[in-house]
């Protein structure tokens, strides 16, 4: 019973730090960038440097993987985690009256937050790419180590080019 209340406590400060993180990447983009590489760089340390499977997986090394592209799939929904949408929701009730359908219908507009999609679509894509490496490779993690590569390129390639531009407003002359 321990176990239990130990493991709702630390989902639920990990998810008040999922959001804290998600609320400052997304007011901070060269933040959100260099999280992004972090993140990638995660991924692909916890890959590569895993060792090969013997007998059955070693559970450390799946979850720090895991949990790992879950950090990059959410951080790169930063910039829409917070938005909200308005829905048009109609809840209608009735009933028969003889021949007749006596009914009512009341539509009313709602709020919803992107929040728990970006965290729901993170763990899945996490828990998806973790599962087919695993099925594909049994013996390694080849795959997600491509796989943090290709987003670390992703993530630099994005903050070099930042740079750049940030670089070249800064030491524009305008001679008009």
């Amino acid at each position: 019973m321990l176990k239990i209340g130990i493991i709702i406590a630390v989902a639920v400060i990990g998810i008040i730090v999922i959001a804290i993180l998600l609320k400052i990447l997304s007011r901070h983009f060269v933040a959100y960038l260099v999280f992004l590489s972090l993140a990638a760089l995660g991924i692909m340390i916890a890959s590569f440097a895993m060792p090969r499977v013997e007998d059955k997986l070693n559970w450390g090394w799946v979850i720090s993987q895991a949990l790992f592209i879950f950090l990059f799939c959410v951080s790169l929904c930063a910039g829409f985690a917070f938005d909200t949408d308005e829905i048009a929701v109609t809840d209608s009730t009735g009933y028969w009256d003889g021949d007749t359908f006596r009914g009512r219908s009341v539509t009313k507009l709602e709020n919803r937050s992107l929040f728990w999609s970006v965290l729901g679509g993170g763990l899945f894509v996490a828990v998806l790419l973790t599962v087919l490496n695993y099925v594909i490779f049994k013996k390694h993690a080849i795959a997600l180590g491509i796989v943090g590569c290709i987003a670390f390129l992703f993530a630099a390639i994005m903050l070099i080019r930042y740079i750049v531009l940030v670089h070249r407003a800064r030491h524009r002359r305008d001679y008009y």
